[in-house]
């Protein structure tokens, strides 16, 4: 169990550093107002679920659970 929530919990952070570093990079100015505004909405919604993770890989280590 704790294993998936850490290879999913990394999953999502590597995409996650990957879209933020396309939303500072030379081409995300290139896309058109709405596409970017989805991005950054993506980016969002990525933070909360990587957050949510690791309180639950927190929560279940420190309980103790295999």
């Amino acid at each position: 169990f704790l294993d998936r929530l850490h290879r999913e919990a990394s999953e999502v952070g590597d995409k996650l550093d990957k879209l933020k570093a396309f939303i500072d990079g030379a081409a995300f100015p290139t896309l058109d107002l709405e596409e970017r505004e989805r991005l950054k909405g993506q980016a969002i919604a990525m933070e909360h679920y990587f957050g949510i993770l690791n309180a639950r890989l927190a929560y279940h280590t420190a309980k103790g659970a295999k």
